[in-house]
């Protein structure tokens, strides 16, 4: 059986990676954190979560990391007042670009149930499990 696809948070807030993984778990995703642009590792089907408060965070590096898909369905996130931020990770390529407040307070609405998990039966073919 494939690994189910993983939400991947790079963020480094206690607080906010429990309710992450918490809305993660609920839309049946599989949940990692990353602390650093070096340490993010997508398999396919896994979508990038982003905290742009992270300290360091260079957003080109991190959109070089990743195909336009990924770019397509990753969240990013920070204080409302970095505007020039927002605008940067848009130029990077990012397309849900959200203040803050907003994300806390819908998590579950920027993160959609996970696919299903494929499995491989005993004759080798594979099929999708519900």
């Amino acid at each position: 059986m494939s690994p189910p696809a993983a939400i991947v948070l790079l963020c480094t807030d206690l607080t906010m990676i429990s309710a992450v993984r918490s809305a993660a778990r609920q839309q049946g995703w599989s949940f990692r954190t990353a602390d650093q642009v070096e340490s993010v590792c997508l398999s396919p089907g896994d979508r990038i979560v982003v905290d742009m408060a992270l300290p360091g965070l260079d957003l080109s590096r991190l959109a070089a990391g990743l195909s336009d898909d990924q770019k397509q369905t990753a969240v990013l996130y920070g204080p409302h007042v970095q505007t020039e931020q927002f605008a940067r990770a848009r130029r990077c390529g990012f397309a849900t670009v959200l203040p803050r407040g907003r994300f806390a307070s819908q998590i579950t609405a920027w993160i959609p149930p996970a696919p299903p998990v494929e499995s491989t039966s005993e004759s080798g073919s594979r099929t999708d499990s519900e």
